[in-house]
């Protein structure tokens, strides 16, 4: 993909987990967005895969990108070559923190920001890499700060 961008959030161990996000250079409407959590020998969130953990914006639609969990809204799509999706609500995805609280996988993702990246998925993304998808745009998650 040549989409590119940034992502900022604010994760809460109250559950509250909120993101902004600015893409660039997408074409295919975006269908899912999440922070997944690299699984594997020698994982990283740069290079590695894994299964969402917070859910963002997204399409219920059937058919798409469905992990147990309804996405918060769904994505705001392209306007000449940007895609701004602001103030997008965070949901825990059960199937995949098991046994863990919001507070407990937020805390992990302060520990481990480099385990952790944040992935769009397109519509086009998804029919090119389907059954797994793999997403279009995707960063790994860098700690910035810690409130008290």
């Amino acid at each position: 993909s040549e989409a590119f961008g940034f992502t900022t959030c604010m994760l809460c161990t109250d559950g509250a987990s909120r993101c902004t996000s600015l893409l660039h250079g997408g074409r295919s409407d975006l269908i899912a967005s999440h922070i997944h959590l690299a699984e594997g020998p020698d994982a990283d969130g740069t290079r590695s895969e894994g299964p969402p953990v917070i859910n963002f914006c997204g399409s219920n639609a059937q058919g798409l990108i469905q992990d147990g969990m309804d996405y918060s809204a769904p994505c705001v799509q392209w306007t000449d070559g940007a895609a701004h999706n602001k103030d997008m609500e965070g949901v825990l995805v059960p199937n995949f923190n098991r046994g863990l609280t919001a507070a407990q996988r937020v805390e992990d993702i302060v520990k481990r920001p480099h385990m952790y990246y944040f992935n769009f998925h397109s519509l086009a993304s998804w029919n090119h890499w389907y059954p797994k998808p793999h997403g279009m745009a995707r960063g790994v998650l860098v700690l910035q700060g810690v409130a008290a």
